[in-house]
């Protein structure tokens, strides 16, 4: 007889935010705060890679690098990232409490 001993989840994405949401809401939030406004879909494209990087995924893709200039008058900077990094991470933990 094999009994279980061990069940491990993934916290973040299966058991408690199914879909995670939060960060997908935190990233739209973090650019809604700089007047940009991202889809869900945008949001979510580099779900899976760090948040620094999902940040510079989002910002290169065509549509958002546009509206960021748009915005600025000028290119997004790695300066840029930074502090979109450290708003997003105190985005993310208020709307983690909300979920």
């Amino acid at each position: 007889v094999s009994r279980t001993t061990l069940v491990v989840f993934d916290w973040a994405g299966t058991t408690v935010d199914f879909g995670s949401c939060a960060p997908a809401r935190a990233f739209q939030n973090v650019f809604a705060e700089r007047g940009i406004t991202i889809s869900s879909a945008v949001a979510r494209g580099p779900m899976g890679t760090n948040k620094r990087d999902h940040l510079i995924e989002i910002l290169s893709s065509p549509n958002v690098a546009a509206l960021w200039r748009k915005q600025f008058g000028r290119d997004w900077q790695t300066s840029d990232v930074d502090e979109l990094y450290h708003a997003f991470i105190d985005i993310q933990l208020q709307t983690i409490a909300e979920t």
